[in-house]
């Protein structure tokens, strides 16, 4: 789907090994899809072995859902800005 799609399309064009692993979320501009990619990760850290500690991501999540859109929004991009670097992309699919 998206971009996300194209990649592994290309990938397998130029011989390169690729996976993606999608998760459901709702079309709506308010939903995060925190949850999701949280499934995600678990799934990754179990089958890689990748020794991730999820238990304060619960509580992040938790904290957003039970705030308002608005400053649940403003909290991601907060976070968002505190991870990146000048030439990181926001959204690529």
């Amino acid at each position: 789907m998206g971009v996300s799609g194209l990649l592994v399309g290309l990938a397998g064009r130029r011989k390169i090994p690729a996976a993606s692993l999608l998760a459901e979320t709702y079309a709506h501009p308010q939903h995060l899809g925190l949850r999701s990619a949280k499934e995600i990760l678990e799934i990754l850290n179990e089958k890689l072995h990748l020794k991730l500690h999820l238990k304060e991501l619960n509580k992040e999540i938790d904290e957003i859902e039970k705030s308002d859109p608005s400053q649940a929004t403003t909290r991601i991009k907060k976070l968002k800005r505190a991870t990146q670097t000048p030439r990181d992309i926001n959204y690529i699919g």
